[in-house]
């Protein structure tokens, strides 16, 4: 109901202004309590937009701006593929030494004769083993040759000294002339161009960018 000679929009405002003020005091009067150590008062949930006099929608909250994917260059993603081959590489290398049998049985053999005791079934077992380990490390080393190429190529620094240290002792191998097969060498010589490659200054860009993305997430 409407009283006449007054405006419709001041009397329904009024209701509203005298609620803020009944909010204002109860607000009050809890601070008091609660400073005198009287308890806890509930306050009474008030809707935002019924406080709203004048009906505009709140505004949206403000989103983060989102950081851009970084990108890895040229640079690490060839390292990233030398590591690969470096991978697979060394893979082959110690699966071709199961065909070597015969050449592991004579070397044992030629040693057994140095002042050795062992027998032609101990020999073949020495050998057997031999070869087992030579696969297994083979494995364990494409393994991780591979796990830490995709960490390299997600931006990851520690996955880069890691793979350096690897390369560094391969080429050690190859400055040391360590006995071997031309598919060991091109594997090793893989792996040290790929260390190269992730340490030209776009790949130190890089790194450096994958590391600021990450701390903004």
């Amino acid at each position: 109901m409407t009283i006449p000679g007054t405006n419709p929009r001041l009397t329904k405002s009024v209701p509203k202004v005298f609620d803020k003020w009944l909010d204002l005091r109860v607000s009050r009067r809890a601070l008091t309590m609660r400073a005198r150590g009287e308890g806890v008062i509930v306050l009474p949930m008030t809707n935002p937009a019924e406080d709203n006099p004048y009906g505009y929608p709140a505004p949206p909250p403000l989103e983060e701006p989102r950081q851009a994917a970084v990108t890895p260059p040229t640079e690490v993603l060839g390292a990233f593929w030398g590591y690969v081959v470096a991978a697979v590489v060394t893979l082959v290398a110690g699966l071709l030494s199961l065909g070597q049998k015969q050449e592991v049985i004579d070397s044992v053999r030629a040693a057994n004769k140095q002042g050795g005791s062992l027998t032609e079934d101990q020999i073949n077992q020495v050998a057997n083993l031999l070869i087992t380990v030579v696969v297994v490390v083979a494995v364990i080393f494409a393994a991780l040759y591979l796990l830490f190429a995709f960490k390299l190529r997600a931006g990851r620094n520690w996955a880069r000294i890691v793979l350096t240290i690897i390369a560094a002792l391969a080429l050690l191998s190859l400055l040391f002339g360590r006995a071997g097969s031309v598919t060991g060498y091109i594997g090793e010589l893989a792996a040290v161009i790929a260390a190269v490659l992730s340490y030209l200054p776009a790949s130190n860009s890089y790194f450096t960018a994958a590391k600021a993305s990450r701390q903004l997430r």
